[in-house]
């Protein structure tokens, strides 16, 4: 009996030797352990306040320079009879709705101007001739003039007809220019005399700007005056030439030079 378990035994022994030595004898992978790595991606943090706003670039405007209607003259005065040339530049914006024009001579005299069909898709240039026959003092106006309604006044120049008989320098009157006579408010307009007399220091001339503000031009040969509008409105311009004045201001009896009209839209 004890030779009996003594046997079994040894079996149990050799057979865990032999299990033993074919475990190892087959290859095997090595186990590494197991390490946690910490995330790099940064968190997404959320904004309360939203998206950033996005900046839009302000529209800038830059003024564009307008073609106008317009007229010059050869002379500005003289000694009754005389002739003044008057050029007109018309139709400047280029376009046909506008076709006739108005020229007052200022001496009860008008002449229309017409603007021929197949030129009224560019400027057209024309020369208009008047004889002044008697003395005064003339506003010469170029306007449009519509079918229906009031013209528009483009231009204005002040014609100064002397009497051939008045030859004395004292008597010797100024002509008188204004640029522009309409536009768009605020606007500077341009005042201008000529052949003053400078050699009479009594004698000042007086500009009323149909605003309720004067001023004198200042003596010296080609005195020149701006002034600003700065409201819409028709102000009536006068000049006049006074005399026994000082520091702008006159007592002598005056003499109307000319009007014109300024219109300001």
């Amino acid at each position: 009996m004890n030779q009996q378990r003594l046997s079994i035994l040894l079996s149990i022994v050799l057979a865990l030797f032999v299990g033993g030595l074919v475990y190892w004898a087959l290859p095997h992978q090595p186990i590494t352990p197991t390490t946690e790595v910490a995330s790099t991606t940064a968190p997404v943090v959320s904004s309360a306040k939203g998206p950033s706003p996005t900046t839009t670039p302000k529209n800038t405007t830059y003024p564009s320079i307008v073609p106008k209607d317009g007229m010059s003259t050869s002379v500005q005065g003289g000694v009754v009879p005389f002739t003044v040339s008057f050029t007109l530049k018309l139709n400047a914006n280029r376009s046909c709705s506008v076709m006739k024009y108005a020229l007052v001579f200022g001496d009860n005299i008008e002449k229309d101007v017409q603007v021929p069909q197949d030129q009224c898709a560019k400027p057209y240039a024309v020369v208009v001739y008047h004889q002044y026959q008697r003395a005064g003092i003339f506003t010469a106006t170029l306007s449009t003039k519509p079918v229906v309604g009031a013209g528009v006044v483009l231009s204005q120049i002040i014609i100064t007809a002397k009497d051939p008989s008045v030859t004395s320098g004292t008597t010797k009157t100024a002509t008188f220019t204004t640029s522009p006579v309409t536009g768009s408010s605020p606007v500077t307009v341009h005042f201008s005399l000529s052949a003053v007399d400078s050699e009479n220091s009594d004698i000042n001339y007086i500009i009323v700007f149909g605003d309720g503000q004067t001023a004198t031009f200042p003596q010296t040969v080609a005195p020149t005056l701006s002034h600003l509008y700065r409201n819409p409105g028709t102000f009536i311009v006068t000049v006049s030439r006074g005399t026994q004045c000082s520091t702008g201001q006159c007592f002598g009896p005056s003499t109307p030079i000319g009007t014109v009209t300024v219109t300001v839209i």
